[in-house]
């Protein structure tokens, strides 16, 4: 019916040759749909989350099956975005320490075995989007490409290694076809144009600028520690700490706030170096937003924690300041029996029936316990 009124309107005898099905949608578990009330629109997505992430979401999952949005989805699709931004800022900064130094690395056995895995993965992209799409599968290569020059890049410029720079023609060969699938995926690294054109002028900027605060940190975190080693030994001072302190924490709200909004990443890295990277600055805003609520609902959350803590230590006190003698006679329990010993143990229950010897044996073991925890209370309140 629908191709006969389609043909119709477009006066046509075949206005399309493929059908394709897509599976449903599921939020939160549930099928999507105005009679439940939780249905959710892509503006309202895209106040959270950028394009880029919500496509990385419908990768996940095979066009003809159910897919499922919720919190717990949309975080693995950032976290999947925000690795292949990261790899892309990664090979761009191993590639500008490259071409630093004029020199030429022949290929070793490392970048030919990079070569082959490239040549493997394009192959496994390549047969899942043939076969019916498999978008899924194609991702995944790309996540296991993407790891695979990570881990490649991290040991060439290791303490460890022979040689301290990159392979340039491999890692860009990887870059750009990572890149080249993600562009036809529709999945944008959040790099601006103005960044792309910014040129060597902007970066050499960002290299200063990064090379003074680097500096600046690395000798407050130096001084901060030989002035706490001082301290200690009683000839440290208190304002000196508090001075280098300050000084971290505007190196801090430079590398949190100041760049991001500016499209700049500044990592800090383990050995005291440093990296940056060029992305898209309402991203980075949005992440530092989500970092920013993750930390208050954190911080919510270990609070209720505490103050479920000191209800129970509260109702443990309470417990505690019971006599033994009249452990079972509270209001909580004296219901469950009829009968108490000059001990104050049950000896019958509610219905008048004379408690079994295990039973008995219970109440007794519970009561020893209860006097542990009564001695203690009168002890602390002492």
């Amino acid at each position: 019916n629908e191709i006969a009124q389609a043909e119709a309107y477009h006066v046509t005898h075949e206005w399309v040759r493929y059908w394709m099905h897509s599976g449903h949608l599921h939020i939160e578990g549930l099928k999507m749909s105005k009679s439940l009330k939780n249905f959710i629109s892509i503006d309202a997505c895209l106040e959270r989350y950028s394009a880029a992430q919500l496509r990385i979401l419908f990768l996940l999952h095979k066009y003809d099956a159910p897919m499922s949005y919720s919190e717990e989805s949309m975080l693995e699709a950032v976290r999947l975005h925000r690795s292949f931004v990261d790899f892309e800022g990664t090979v761009s900064a191993a590639i500008r320490s490259a071409s630093k130094v004029d020199i030429s690395i022949r290929p070793e056995a490392m970048d030919k075995e990079l070569l082959e895995f490239l040549a493997q993965k394009r192959s496994v992209v390549y047969a899942s989007l043939a076969d019916n799409l498999n978008t899924p599968d194609a991702l995944m290569a790309l996540v296991a490409l993407v790891g695979r020059t990570n881990a490649y890049i991290a040991h060439v410029e290791s303490e460890n290694s022979s040689r301290k720079y990159v392979n340039v023609p491999v890692i860009s060969s990887v870059l750009e076809y990572v890149k080249s699938m993600l562009n036809i995926f529709g999945v944008s690294l959040g790099k601006t144009d103005s960044a792309d054109s910014a040129g060597k002028e902007v970066e050499s900027i960002l290299d200063a600028f990064g090379g003074f605060r680097n500096e600046l940190r690395n000798s407050a975190l130096s001084a901060k520690a030989a002035s706490r080693s001082n301290r200690e030994s009683g000839m440290g001072s208190k304002e000196v700490q508090e001075y280098l302190n300050n000084i971290l924490n505007v190196c801090d709200s430079v590398r949190d706030h100041t760049l991001p909004a500016l499209g700049v990443r500044l990592e800090d890295k383990a050995d005291g170096s440093f990296v940056w990277k060029r992305e898209n600055a309402a991203d980075l805003m949005k992440e530092q937003e989500r970092k920013k609520q993750q930390e208050l609902e954190k911080a919510e959350e270990k609070r209720k924690a505490k103050e479920r803590e000191q209800e129970r230590l509260a109702k443990e006190m309470e417990r505690a300041s019971i006599h033994p003698s009249l452990m079972f006679q509270t209001e909580e329990r004296k219901s469950e029996f009829s009968a108490w010993d000059e001990d104050g143990i049950p000896t019958h229950d509610s219905e008048k029936n004379e408690l079994s010897k295990a039973a008995r044996k219970k109440l007794v073991k519970e009561r020893e316990k209860h006097v542990k925890l009564y001695e203690k209370f009168v002890s602390s309140s002492k």
